[in-house]
């Protein structure tokens, strides 16, 4: 890699990264759509593609340390319990008022009826491993590098359209999503959650 190359992800290292996480993740989804690798290596492997791109665009602009930095709020722990609670109940809480707001708009409180899931143990470790993943990627990096250059609010909500364009493959083939998750959902859901972290 030339001085120039080098000098220039140095300058725009945000940019770069917001720019090629999404086109990563629709080479992977475009391989998988045509059969190339089952559908294990691509839920998992979309996620360690992302991280990874991360860690080598941070290796050549900032060593080791911009690495470590990576990790470094992930060590913080010692928060208001508060913030262990929200954390647990605000995706339980949004699904179910989004269900009563349906059953109030269909006047049918039968979408009210669910089945609680309890997740194998496997497929909660590979959750917890892809949510960890996430955290230090979208909000431990991209917020916090994008929020020194720019109003807080206005950095998640340029996070969060990436962080849709980076689904938007896989909705689109329908695979490792919600199934039929239509688009607008996906950029609410996306962009609602990445300004949520600018609050908290």
């Amino acid at each position: 890699m030339t001085t120039k190359m080098i000098n220039f992800l140095k300058k725009y290292e945000i940019w770069v990264f917001l720019t090629l996480a999404p086109l990563l993740n629709f080479v992977i989804t475009f391989v998988k759509s045509k059969g190339i690798i089952e559908f294990f290596p691509y839920t998992n492997g979309r996620f360690y593609a992302l991280f990874f791109l991360l860690v080598f665009i941070v290796k050549i602009t900032k060593g080791n340390e911009g690495i470590k930095n990576l990790f470094r709020p992930m060590a913080v722990w010692k928060v208001h319990p508060k913030w262990y609670l929200f954390s647990l109940l605000f995706a339980f809480t949004i699904g179910l008022i989004t269900l009563a707001i349906k059953s109030i708009y269909h006047n049918d409180i039968s979408f009210l009826q669910f089945q609680l899931y309890i997740p194998t143990l496997k497929f909660t470790l590979f959750l917890l491993s892809w949510a960890f993943l996430g955290e230090v990627v979208w909000i431990g990096y991209a917020v916090r590098v994008l929020s020194k250059k720019i109003n807080s609010f206005l950095a998640t909500q340029i996070i969060g359209f990436v962080w849709s364009l980076w689904w938007l493959p896989s909705v689109y083939i329908n695979v490792g999503v919600i199934e039929d998750l239509p688009v607008w959902p996906l950029f609410l859901n996306m962009m609602g959650a990445a300004g949520m972290c600018a609050i908290v």
